[in-house]
C-alpha cells in the first residue's frame, strides 16, 4: 500500500507537466493506449484461462476504474490544483464503504467508518501541514464544477474496488489489469486518431514532451501499478485497498523529503493520524470481511 502510494502520488505532476503540452483528453488517451499496449504482451498464452462469464465485469472494470476517470483528473487538472485533487481523491475509502455497503453486502461496522474518516482527516491535514493546499482557490461555480469531476472518479473507484473483490477474486490480478485494459485500449486509440492528435503532432511545438510524460502516466503510474492494487484488494478488501488514496500525500512528503523538503512535527502527526485509520478500520476481531 504505502509503494503504491509512492508511485501514484508522482501522477499528479506528470499530469501537471503533460498538461502543459497536450489538451486534457489527448493525455488521458495516450495514457490509457500506452497501458494497454505495456500490459497486452502478458495475455500471450494466458487470454485462454480468462472465462467468458468475466468479460463484462473487466469492461466494467476498465471502462469505470480506468478509462473514465482518467479523463475526468486530466480535465480537472487544467482548474484544480493538485492540493485539491489530493483531497478530493481521499474520499474514494469513503465512497468504497458507501457503495460496498449499499450494493455488494459488505459488513458495516462503526470501526470501519471511524477507521474512514480518521484516515481521511490525517491526509487532509498532512496535505494542508505541506502547503500543497494552504491556496485552494476561489470555489465559484467552475471550480465547484471541475472540482466535482474527481468526486465522480472517486465514486467510480469506490465501484470498481467492489467489483474486484465480489467477482473477480479467482483470476490472476496480472489477467485482470491486461484483459481489462485490452477492453478499453483500442477505445483510447481510436478516440486520439478521431480527434485530431496525429494533426497535432504535426503541428504543435513540444507536444513530443507531453507524449513522454502521457507514456510515463501509463507504464509507471497505470500498468504496474494496477497489477498490484488487484493484488492487493484480493488478499485484504476492497476497503483496505482503498486507503491507497491517504498514502498518496505520504508519498508526494517522501519525494520531497528526498528532494531536501523538511519533515516537520506537523506532517509526522498527520501520517501517524492516517495508520492509525488504517489500524481501526482494518481491526479483524470487528467484522472484517475477509
Amino acid at each position: 500500500m504505502i509503494a503504491l502510494g509512492m508511485v501514484w502520488s508522482s501522477s499528479f505532476i506528470f499530469m501537471k507537466k503533460g498538461l502543459i503540452f497536450l489538451r486534457s483528453d489527448h493525455l488521458a488517451a495516450i495514457r490509457i493506449a500506452v497501458a494497454s499496449l505495456a500490459l497486452l504482451p502478458l495475455l500471450i498464452g494466458n487470454i485462454k484461462h480468462v472465462k467468458r462469464e468475466k468479460i463484462k465485469y473487466l469492461f466494467v472494470l476498465g471502462l469505470f476504474g480506468s478509462f473514465i476517470p482518467a479523463f475526468l483528473f486530466t480535465k480537472a487538472q487544467t482548474v484544480v490544483n493538485s492540493g485539491t485533487a489530493g483531497i478530493l481523491n481521499s474520499l474514494s475509502p469513503f465512497f468504497t464503504l458507501i457503495i460496498g455497503v449499499m450494493f455488494f453486502k459488505m459488513k458495516a461496522t462503526v470501526y470501519k467508518l471511524a477507521g474512514v474518516l480518521v484516515g481521511l482527516t490525517g491526509a487532509i491535514s498532512l496535505i494542508i501541514s505541506r502547503g500543497s493546499a494552504s491556496h485552494l482557490g476561489h470555489f465559484d461555480g467552475t471550480m465547484v464544477a471541475y472540482a466535482l469531476l474527481i468526486v465522480i472518479a472517486t465514486i467510480f473507484y469506490g465501484t470498481t474496488n467492489n467489483i474486484v473483490k465480489t467477482y473477480l477474486m479467482d483470476m490472476r490480478p496480472v489477467l485482470i489489469a491486461a484483459v481489462s485494459f485490452l477492453c478499453i485500449g483500442p477505445i483510447a486509440i481510436i478516440y486520439l486518431v478521431s480527434t485530431g492528435f496525429i494533426t497535432d503532432c504535426m503541428t504543435r511545438p513540444g507536444i513530443m514532451t507531453g507524449v513522454m510524460y502521457g507514456c510515463i502516466l501509463g507504464i509507471w503510474n497505470t500498468a504496474l501499478p494496477v497489477i498490484f492494487y488487484n493484488r492487493l484488494i484480493q488478499k485484504s478488501d476492497q476497503l483496505f485497498a482503498s486507503f491507497v488514496t491517504y498514502f498518496i500525500p505520504i508519498g508526494a512528503l517522501f519525494w520531497g523529503f528526498l528532494d531536501g523538503e523538511h519533515l516537520g512535527l506537523a506532517s509526522v502527526l498527520s501520517l501517524s493520524v492516517i495508520l492509525v485509520g488504517v489500524y481501526i478500520s482494518n481491526l479483524r476481531n470487528y467484522g472484517m470481511n475477509r
